[in-house]
């Protein structure tokens, strides 16, 4: 016998929900929405995603499932800055490849 699963809004009881998962300050969420629950969650924080920036986590393999975050990407513009006040400060900024932590840290209190 055959069973199917029929997942459900939480917030409307409508049928034909999917899973999403959110996170807000730190805690992440399961929630079942509708594809119209969803386009409407989703145009709510459209304004904020499209100026915030992807952060990802890595699965350490030592002392079981830990996370550790790993630092956000920075944009192109960010990154030409980044070089440019280096270049301009006395710091030996590479052409290609990634910059020193102390470079960004340097940076980043100068422009605070």
């Amino acid at each position: 016998m055959a069973t199917s699963v029929m997942i459900v809004s939480d917030l409307s009881g409508a049928a034909g929900a999917r899973t999403y998962t959110l996170t807000l300050d730190d805690k992440t969420y399961a929630v079942d929405l509708t594809e119209s629950e969803y386009a409407e969650y989703s145009a709510a924080v459209a304004k904020y995603v499209t100026v915030g920036r992807q952060v990802l986590s890595a699965t350490t393999s030592r002392g079981g499932n830990r996370t550790r975050p790993i630092p956000a990407r920075r944009s192109r513009e960010e990154i030409t800055a980044i070089k440019t006040w280096g270049a301009a400060n006395g710091w030996n900024v590479p052409d290609r490849g990634r910059l020193r932590s102390a470079l960004i840290e340097a940076y980043e209190q100068a422009t605070a």
